[in-house]
């Protein structure tokens, strides 16, 4: 498959803090984690500078980091919504079909798979862990069997489904590593005492 990619975002100096509804961002490679993606994980650009519309984040949009820690190399996410004020970063790259094909939330399926994962990274440069890289042109010609578009739609709609079943079990179980934290301290500190019969 032949598909479109472009890392021209942007690499600024920007203010400590994340933006707001009316200010210009530029999203942090820590915003696209697997399963997981989280706009608000952005840094706002300063006042004096212009936001860039061409590189905002737009609907159907497929996300790859491009440079890091080699386990942070490569995380795909899709982008469900447009953010006409969240802008990318140099470190992420943008890439869609250039056939209407194939569904971006099918694609960002696809290269997050086992095998599209192992192919990526036995082309990823720099293996040092510290800084590793991948490239467009490594991403440019994925090799896949394109499903019709009604299959594609159906499958991204059963691990949409398990996805949010697995997000809703680690919150589940973070609530209860919580609780169960707060009831040890209770005992511990005597604010709760243990009656022995």
């Amino acid at each position: 498959v032949c598909l479109s990619c472009s890392s021209s975002g942007w690499s600024r100096d920007c203010l400590p803090c994340n933006a707001k509804h009316t200010r210009w961002g530029i999203l942090k490679t820590n915003a696209v984690k697997w399963g997981a993606f989280n706009v608000k994980e952005n840094t706002a650009l300063p006042p004096n500078l212009e936001g860039r519309p061409q590189i905002s984040l737009t609907r159907g949009d497929v996300l790859v980091t491009r440079a890091g820690p080699i386990d942070r190399v490569g995380v795909i996410e899709f982008c469900n919504e447009n953010h006409p004020k969240i802008m990318l970063s140099d470190k992420i790259i943008r890439i869609c079909s250039k056939t209407d094909e194939l569904m971006g939330e099918f694609l960002s399926i696809w290269l997050s798979s086992h095998m599209a994962q192992r192919n990526m990274r036995a082309k990823i440069s720099g293996r040092a862990e510290a800084q590793s890289n991948i490239s467009q042109d490594i991403l440019k010609y994925v090799a896949t069997t394109i499903p019709n578009v009604s299959e594609q739609k159906q499958s991204a709609k059963v691990l949409r489904a398990i996805a949010e079943g697995i997000r809703g079990a680690n919150l589940k179980l973070s609530q209860t590593q919580s609780l169960k934290k707060s009831l040890m301290q209770d005992l511990l500190t005597g604010k709760v005492r243990v009656t022995v019969n």
